[in-house]
């Protein structure tokens, strides 16, 4: 998946929040996912850049027009200029999967409740994790919190985001909303809606391939369609994939 991870760019923070960002970081880009960020080698954003790097993730950088020279020190396979830092927000959310946010200044905070009202405005349906395991983003919750309580928001809007409070929260978010991802490439392929191939059972779903590609697709044994490993879901991408290309069909 792509990640957003928004996050601080400056390295004059206490050392706790260099460290629990950077276990975190390690743990994602591990793992098959590729890094998007605001384009600066300082920092938390400096060490997932690093991490990204070392794992060899793809990177994409993006950065407004006055801090263009950011890239200088940079590697990124795309590189993104923004007019200005509204559009590099927008950019964030248009290239990644999921937004992640890391202890960070007023531009992070800018860019999480910024993703919180494009989301509550259905301009994207992603999902949004604030990561919360030193406590950094406290304050910014019980301010929220007062927001809803007082009815200046509706508090269904709590649901439009998840707070994790230790990186294994923040994998299991991350391995639902990879898992969710290929569920709707799944549905797209044999030419369903998402909503249609969560209500199907397992016969149901093999038989909806099996019409479209002519051939038979059986799920591994104790696999369920909806909680599937990952690793199945790749299995069966390709498989899939493979009928494709034998039988002809095209999605």
């Amino acid at each position: 998946m792509k990640i957003a991870v928004c996050c601080s760019s400056t390295d004059d923070i206490d050392k706790r929040y260099l460290e629990s960002s950077k276990k975190l970081l390690e743990q994602i880009f591990k793992r098959d996912n590729d890094l998007v960020f605001g384009a600066m080698n300082n920092g938390i954003m400096g060490i997932a850049y690093k991490t990204a790097k070392q794992y060899n993730r793809k990177v994409t950088g993006i950065a407004p027009e006055i801090y263009k020279d950011d890239f200088k020190s940079l590697d990124c396979d795309t590189e993104i200029l923004t007019q200005c830092v509204n559009e590099r927000t927008e950019a964030l959310v248009n290239n990644s999967d999921v937004l992640l946010f890391l202890p960070g200044g007023i531009g992070t905070i800018y860019e999480f409740i910024s993703a919180i009202e494009m989301k509550r405005s259905k301009e994207f349906d992603k999902p949004i994790i604030l990561y919360n395991e030193t406590g950094f983003f406290n304050e910014m919750m019980h301010m929220l919190d007062k927001v809803y309580q007082r009815n200046f928001t509706s508090p269904k809007v709590r649901t439009s985001y998840n707070v994790a409070n230790d990186y294994i929260a923040v994998l299991d978010l991350l391995g639902k909303a990879d898992l969710a991802k290929r569920k709707e490439k799944l549905a797209r392929k044999i030419g369903i809606s998402y909503e249609q191939l969560i209500e199907m059972d397992d016969e149901e779903i093999e038989k909806c391939i099996e019409q479209k590609t002519g051939k038979k697709i059986t799920w591994p044994k104790g696999a369920k369609v909806d909680g599937l490993p990952i690793r199945t879901m790749k299995e069966v991408d390709n498989r899939i994939d493979s009928f494709k290309k034998d039988s002809g069909w095209e999605r």
